[in-house]
């Protein structure tokens, strides 16, 4: 069955309703032109990371490939411990959960909905189906000065090929009212991360996230992702916050 989703106190969610609502139609061009402009100048083959990519396992808390929890710092593993005590007693909201917000990075990633990416030759679009985020990879550009930054919830995106793996630098993001992952791991505006997405194969996309966070950790560290490519579904560009959704019973681990 499908999963039942958060439901909003007061009339400020049919607010945020209304106003999703109104930009559904701008998701959902920004990724249907993205496609539309797949000619020859697009990357192919191994470089052809377009399509629909499911996850088949599901876990709240985003673990380093090598290690059983993140480096944390001193003020990081305060933060968490914090974070995770007003999570349970709700004195904390997570507003992904509560308002919806997009996820943020790298929690987007672990989310049990599928994702959809698109590309053209200078950009490549990954729209999220949880809370109908995406962003937008500006491709072979280099980072412009923090003085430049934008704080998104998703961040800013620059990437570049190498060899068949594209290699994303992320930076400036929004972090008073997102976490890492659904447990709560704490971020803080140091905060930088560096994706590598490549195939596995033509049936699997492997998504490896460098995460540095010198406030919070006290080291980088790598957290791997795998996706099954999934293009016998249809992604969902948008859904309303609070409405039932996708049946996730497919994926293991994932919330009922």
């Amino acid at each position: 069955m499908p999963i039942a989703m958060p439901k909003f106190p007061g009339s400020s969610s049919l607010v945020l309703a209304a106003a999703l609502l109104c930009l559904a139609p701008v998701f959902s061009t920004i990724a249907h032109a993205a496609e539309a402009q797949a000619t020859t100048a697009i990357p192919t083959g191994a470089r052809d990371l377009s399509g629909v990519w499911w996850t088949k396992s599901f876990n709240p808390r985003i673990l380093p490939a090598r290690g059983a929890s993140p480096p944390f710092t001193p003020v990081g593993a305060a933060r968490y411990a914090d974070n995770v005590a007003k999570l349970r007693d709700g004195s904390l909201e997570d507003h992904s959960r509560v308002w919806c917000s997009p996820d943020g990075l790298p929690r987007a990633w672990a989310q049990p909905y599928p994702f959809r990416i698109a590309q053209t030759a200078d950009k490549a679009v990954i729209i999220y189906e949880s809370n109908a985020a995406f962003r937008v990879v500006e491709m072979n550009k280099d980072v412009p000065p923090e003085s430049d930054w934008l704080p998104y919830f998703m961040g800013n995106s620059y990437g570049k090929w190498d060899g068949n793996t594209l290699v994303v630098n992320v930076v400036g993001f929004k972090t008073t009212t997102t976490f890492l992952d659904d447990s709560g791991v704490p971020q803080s505006e140091r905060l930088r991360l560096t994706e590598r997405l490549r195939k596995i194969g033509n049936d699997e996309l492997e998504v490896i996230v460098t995460v540095d966070d010198p406030v919070m950790f006290t080291e980088a560290w790598d957290a791997r992702f795998v996706f099954q490519r999934r293009d016998d579904i249809q992604h969902f560009d948008f859904w309303v916050c609070g409405e039932p959704h996708r049946d996730t019973r497919s994926v293991q681990g994932a919330p009922r």
